[in-house]
């Protein structure tokens, strides 16, 4: 291989870690009732309880709150990928 094909690959390889990375830690604050780190707002229903959606890269995560957090669900491909209601 030379160095142009090794260095695209290096590249692609960072990109897919930081990816799985933003992926996993949004995981995990799903799972623990709180707000997604790397995913940004979309919209924001009003009617009790609130819904907020938010978009992330391949998946959208679904929180209804009240004054609290109820319920946090994680989709990807419209599989739940996680989810935690209190």
């Amino acid at each position: 291989m030379n160095k142009k094909t090794k260095i695209i690959i290096i590249v692609f390889i960072i990109l897919i870690v930081c990816l799985g990375g933003m992926f996993i830690v949004d995981r995990s604050q799903t799972l623990n009732l709180k707000e997604p780190i790397f995913a940004r707002l979309v919209s924001v229903e009003e009617i009790y309880p609130s819904t907020s959606i938010y978009k992330g890269i391949g998946y959208t995560i679904r929180i209804k709150k009240d004054i609290n957090i109820i319920s946090v669900t994680m989709t990807m491909f419209n599989k739940v990928v996680a989810a935690s209601i209190t």
